[in-house]
Formats: structure tokens, sequence, C-alpha cells
């Protein structure tokens, strides 16, 4: 019984830390560097792991790092979103477990995982108002594969031995290398490659659809890496920069864009 109590005392201990330290980060994202600093939106789903904190924060931290605060969104604020968008610089369409309706992209609806048609409508609506507003975008991960949909593409599951690299696994911080394809955005911002990156994803971009350019793929072929050309910072990547802290500079390099982006429209 004695034991018991201890092992509940040093649990909740590590409850209340843990609190304690989302609280602290949630805090300093949003408002660590200043009313001055641009605003960007991070959209998330209603799911308890965006809900907690915890699926956002090393997106908030390097775009703290990259000089901006964020301001969550999900689908329970499409009635305002306009207001909303008003206040913001530029987006980023964060990861998750659900996959992007099938329906979508007349893709096979047996094949998706845990999908939540009401963020995959949300997120296009999203991307249509800041078109409109021209504010720059960067996805990530599943926001890549949302990206891609929302411009006439179209995703595909992985199988066999892709499944098994880009998928979770204890290799997934530096699962595979990515190759950039000259002339696009990143390679100009992060060279041609290859280099180390991580991934977490079973389903990948099959077409990018027509607006949308190959930026990146991996060297088994996977697309990695999409964009909009024209001058307006749009930018999907299917690995997660912010996952890569012994990178750098070279994992900051997408938010500090995404924030000089936001910075000149401002």
């Amino acid at each position: 019984m004695i034991r018991a109590k201890r092992i509940a005392r040093k649990v909740a201990r590590v409850a209340v830390a843990l609190v304690l330290t989302v609280s602290g980060v949630t805090a300093w994202t949003h408002y660590g560097n200043g009313t001055k600093a641009p605003r960007i939106g991070l959209s998330l789903s209603r799911d308890w792991y965006d809900r907690s904190e915890l699926n956002p924060a090393a997106t908030g931290l390097a775009l703290s790092r990259a000089g901006a605060n964020v301001t969550h969104l999900n689908p329970g604020d499409l009635a305002d979103l306009d207001r909303i968008l008003d206040g913001l610089d530029g987006l980023v369409l964060v990861g998750g477990l659900d996959d992007v309706d099938p329906a979508l992209y007349g893709g096979d609806a047996a094949a998706a995982r845990f999908v939540e048609r009401e963020r995959d409508d949300f997120e296009i609506e999203l991307l249509r108002r800041a078109e409109r507003r021209g504010l720059p975008v960067l996805a990530i991960c599943r926001g890549a594969q949302l990206l891609s949909v929302a411009h006439g593409g179209s995703l595909r599951p992985l199988s066999g031995r892709q499944a098994e690299r880009h998928g979770v696994s204890a290799r997934s911080l530096s699962a595979h290398a990515v190759a950039l394809t000259p002339g696009t955005r990143l390679h100009a911002m992060l060279g041609p490659g290859p280099f180390p990156v991580s991934s977490t994803h079973a389903q990948g971009i099959a077409d990018a659809g027509p607006a949308l350019t190959v930026a990146a793929r991996s060297d088994d072929g996977v697309i990695e890496a999409v964009e909009l050309p024209g001058p307006r910072f749009v930018v999907g990547l299917q690995w997660h920069p912010e996952w890569e802290p012994l990178a750098g500079e070279r994992s900051l390099a997408p938010f500090r864009a995404l924030v000089s982006a936001a910075s000149c429209g401002r």
C-alpha cells in the first residue's frame, strides 16, 4: 500500500510538471515575441492531442524561434473565420492522425483511417480565404496532402517497403533522404540535398494537382514537397522539420521563410 502511494505521488508530480511545461510553452509561443511580431495561425483538429497542446507544441516553438507568435484554429472557428484571418499574417496546416477524406479526390474510402471531414472542409475553406488575402502558407505532413487535394491533386496509400520507410517506426526522426527539384523555392532555400528527414505518414501525394509543383522527392520516389509557383509563399512539406532540432538552421529555414513572407505582407 505504501509503495502504491509513492508511485501514485510520483505519477502525479510528473503529470503536474508536464501540464506546467506545456502551459509555459503555449504561453511563450502565443505571446513571447511581443505584440509587433507576425501572428501565424495553426490549423488543428478537435482531437485530444491538439486540444491538449501536445501536437502543435513543436511547431509553435519553431515559429517562435523564427520570430512569430501563434494562434490556434480549428473547425469550430468557421463562423468567425474572416475576423480571425484579419488578425493573422500567415498560416500553418499541421499534421495529424486523421487521413484526408478520399471522397475529396476520388480515392478508396476503405484505405483511409480516422477521417475527419469537418476538418478537411474547414482547411480547404481556410486555404481559399488565405488566397484571397494573399497570406503565406506552410503545410506539414497531413497538411501538405490536404494542400494538394485542395489544388486538385490526389493521394495514395503507401505499401510494402515504402510504408515501412515512411511510416511510424524507431527510425522516424531520420527515416530517409530527400532531394529537391532545381528551380523551386525550396531548392533555393535548402539546397539540392540529399539530406535526411523525419517521416510518419501512411499515405502519400500521388498527384500534386495542376497548380502545384513537385519540389522534392525521397530516394524511393515518394513526393516529399509541393509548392505554388509565383510570388506568394505556399509550400507543403511531407516531412516534419519541427521534429529535427539536430538539423539546426536547415530545420528552421521553412519557418523563417514563412515568417519573413508574413512580415512582408503586414
